[in-house]
């Protein structure tokens, strides 16, 4: 008799911001994907749970949010970018709201040390959920995953450092007794290598979680060596002993059955005439440079253009005032904040070079994308970008605008030496998103579904990680 199949390995992915957040950029894109092709890999019961403070646990997702999560992007369910830079009366009211904002959190922590100094936090909380759970949430008792099974694997790949309420030391702790493991995705560790490009509340909590992730942890993987190598400094750095991290490529598709038709381009975008970055606007993407690059090419060669695609980030006020004021703006140069799969997959299409500009990458997706679409790519030399770049990219130092300017310059005035570069592309094959979740598939499966006694293969010696395939 032939023996019983193995049991698939019980795999909680947690997607609570990607779900909330309605974006589809960056880490959100990723935790998409990656969702999508692990619940197709053999061996796997792949569980998307969003966290519920109601419950103080996971839950699953609705049909309708789980059919929302791993649709196609599209602008009208998107979140609306930042509104343009208010004046006059607007000015002031807006400064007024934003300072009652903060009153009103500096009194929400005032009000919490009150309750956990007189011993009553928890009572309250715990009758504030029982509330909830009655009125507001009641779809999040039938939703509740419960303790999860020993053997089973919660794996983080989102942006659970947002997730401020929820106690992580106890929760991994609790976890660990039970017998279920930990495995988490590192993007970057940009908040501690560079914090003034990030909100003080965010360098804190990214902090805090990634130590507490370093303690409890049993796999940890990282999108590039880049980013592997940072995770091993800055843990020997603070005294930590995580386990030794995996790398796992990030993928990219031309086609998805969940991916929209490239749509139409935007009136006054010219195919071919135009330089695309795409990411959220936010320091360390350096679009700074990038515009005054622009600016100088723009008068030696009249009919270039820039097109934006990304969201106003955090801690960038003058670089989005520069965008939405520049003389430029709405004829040469065009900032979309909410690109859908769609216009993306368009803008790539037509583009006449992809520039990275950013001061550094964890990885670098924007590269892989603009090749896959055959398109040229000028990216800074910094961080993990000459990784996913290799040597089809070329690379100029992210503070060098005279160096951006001749780079870019070579592809507007040079059809000969764009078609030199777009010819090399031409038998590029980029890692799938397939490929990305086979790869976490097989690191999991060795991790935690070997048989007692059978050597795991998910680290090993020499480097910083080892890749999967």
């Amino acid at each position: 008799m032939p023996a019983p199949a193995p049991r698939p390995l019980l795999v909680h992915v947690d997607v609570s911001d990607t779900l909330s957040s309605g974006w589809r950029a960056g880490i959100q894109r990723v935790v998409v994907q990656l969702v999508d092709h692990l619940r197709r890999v053999d061996g796997l019961e792949v569980v998307p749970v969003a966290w519920s403070s109601d419950l103080q646990g996971h839950r699953r997702l609705r049909p309708d949010e789980l059919d929302d999560l791993l649709g196609p992007a599209t602008a009208a369910r998107r979140r609306p970018g930042a509104a343009p830079t208010p004046t006059g009366l607007r000015a002031v009211a807006a400064t007024a709201v934003a300072q009652v904002r903060r009153a009103l959190r500096f009194a929400l922590r005032v009000a919490v040390l009150v309750l956990v100094v007189a011993r009553v936090k928890d009572p309250v909380r715990d009758a504030l959920r029982w509330l909830s759970l009655r009125t507001v949430h009641r779809d999040h008792r039938e939703l509740a995953v419960g303790e999860l099974p020993a053997g089973s694997v919660l794996l983080e790949l989102d942006t659970v450092w947002n997730q401020t309420w929820v106690d992580r030391d106890r929760l991994y702790r609790h976890l660990r007794d039970r017998g279920v493991h930990v495995a988490v995705l590192v993007y970057d560790l940009l908040p501690l290598e560079h914090p003034e490009w990030f909100e003080r509340s965010l360098v804190e909590v990214f902090d805090t979680t990634l130590t507490l992730q370093a303690r409890h942890a049993e796999l940890v993987m990282a999108i590039s060596e880049a980013t592997a190598a940072s995770f091993v400094d800055w843990s020997r750095r603070r005294g930590l002993e995580p386990p030794e991290p995996v790398v796992i490529p990030l993928g990219a598709d031309a086609t998805s059955p969940r991916t929209a038709r490239p749509g139409a381009l935007p009136p006054g975008v010219l195919p071919g005439r135009y330089v695309l970055v795409v990411g959220t606007v936010e320091p360390r993407k350096n679009h700074a440079v990038l515009i005054d690059a622009f600016e100088r090419l723009a008068e030696r060669a009249p009919g270039v253009q820039l097109v934006v695609v990304g969201r106003a980030g955090w801690e960038n006020d003058a670089v989005v005032r520069r965008l939405e004021t520049h003389p430029l703006t709405g004829t040469r140069l065009h900032w979309f904040r909410d690109a859908d799969d769609a216009l993306l997959s368009r803008l790539y299409d037509e583009a006449l070079v992809v520039a990275v500009p950013s001061a550094t990458e964890g990885f670098g997706l924007p590269v892989i994308e603009a090749f896959l679409h055959g398109i040229p790519v000028v990216a800074s030399d910094r961080g993990a970008l000459p990784e996913a770049g290799g040597g089809l990219a070329e690379y100029v130092a992210p503070d060098d605008v005279a160096g951006w300017v001749d780079a870019l310059a070579r592809h507007v005035e040079d059809p000969r030496h764009n078609r030199v570069r777009r010819d090399a592309l031409r038998a590029y094959r980029p890692p799938t998103w397939s490929d990305a979740a086979h790869r976490v598939a097989s690191v999991l499966r060795a991790e935690f579904a070997a048989p007692r006694g059978t050597p795991k293969t998910a680290s090993g010696g020499g480097g910083t990680g080892e890749v999967f395939s």
